[in-house]
């Protein structure tokens, strides 16, 4: 089981969650607090955006490592 992916997962369902909220806020931006809970949502959205770009980069880092360390199948 590969870690990143499986917090990939986890981070992008959690993005649809707040992402949903958000449209759901504005489409009645009139209900009582819409200001409070779309500041809170929208924090939330940016702190996981924040947590997909670094695991991004981590199994960027992560791939090219491992093609790194596979031997060379010419030399054999």
């Amino acid at each position: 089981m590969d870690i990143i992916k499986v917090n990939q997962q986890s981070v992008k369902a959690d993005m649809e969650q707040y992402a949903f909220e958000i449209n759901c806020i504005l489409a009645k931006p009139e209900g009582e607090g819409s200001l409070e809970r779309l500041n809170k949502a929208t924090a939330r959205y940016s702190r996981l955006s924040a947590h997909m770009q670094v695991l991004n980069q981590l199994e960027t880092q992560t791939q090219a490592q491992q093609v790194q360390e596979q031997p060379l199948q010419d030399e054999d």
